[in-house]
């Protein structure tokens, strides 16, 4: 009965190690024997994402930046919405007058640009998608291309503080936090769950036919838009009490267990 599956990545697809265990992988494999489309969803951009479906043979669709950028197997714009770079100013301007604990993170579909690759926030992210960002000095400012997120990787301790700061500074932006130190700032009406309806028309699919899995609270429309919502064991309580699937965490192949569980893996 289900049509597709749409997967977070980070807490989810992966492992703590950042890998996709071998059952995980075989039961993914599994959906394109029944013809059923499997689309990795994330808030990373194109080339954090590329090299995992490369790796395990996954196809099908990305949904990159939280749905800011959709892109076909074939890397053709799907959808496309990114903010100007006046407005990407104002944010990192805003913040580093703030002085928050925090490092921000700018990305055009191909560049990945922070203030000192030095900061061990930027080393510990470059670490996890195995790419490398690149400084922008003070002062200077790249070329005025669609920036599609600002990402601010943050102190877990005040990383709540600031996802209130900057929503009361910026009401109009689509702000919302992927992990206890990942702050995900895109432009208004930008959301997981918009880009699965989207992709979802764009294929003819209803999304009542469809599953998702995800483990965090940037994954919770998404999770709301399909018919079969999973969350993962490793996400919180309150995420975890909404839905009535609860698969198995990262760590213990909750992907292919969920997949299994529904007939699908």
């Amino acid at each position: 009965m289900y049509k597709a599956v749409f997967s977070d990545i980070d807490g989810t697809l992966l492992n703590n190690a950042h890998q996709v265990t071998p059952a995980t992988r075989a039961a993914i494999l599994g959906l394109k024997s029944k013809g059923i489309p499997f689309t990795l969803v994330s808030a990373r951009s194109p080339g954090a994402i590329e090299p995992i479906r490369q790796a395990n043979g996954f196809t099908g669709p990305l949904i990159c930046f939280s749905g800011a950028l959709i892109l076909e197997e074939d890397g053709t714009v799907i959808h496309s919405q990114g903010m100007p770079l006046v407005q990407a100013k104002e944010i990192i301007e805003f913040a580093e007058a703030e002085q928050f604990d925090m490092a921000w993170c700018l990305y055009s579909a191909t560049k990945w640009l922070v203030r000192d690759r030095t900061d061990p926030k930027v080393r510990f992210e470059e670490d996890i998608v195995g790419l490398r960002a690149t400084d922008l000095p003070q002062g200077v400012w790249p070329e005025d291309v669609p920036y599609y997120k600002i990402m601010g990787i943050c102190n877990p301790a005040v990383s709540a503080n600031i996802e209130r700061q900057m929503k009361n500074r910026f009401p109009q932006l689509s702000i919302v936090r992927s992990s206890d130190m990942m702050l995900e700032i895109m432009v208004g009406g930008i959301s997981k769950g918009l880009a699965v309806k989207k992709l979802c028309a764009h294929r003819g699919i209803d999304p009542q036919a469809a599953v998702a899995l995800g483990d965090n609270y940037n994954d919770i429309d998404m999770l709301r838009a399909v018919g079969c919502p999973v969350v993962m064991a490793n996400a919180p309580a309150d995420i975890q009490a909404e839905f009535a699937r609860v698969t198995a965490d990262n760590e213990h192949d909750g992907v292919a267990k969920a997949l299994q569980a529904l007939a699908l893996g």
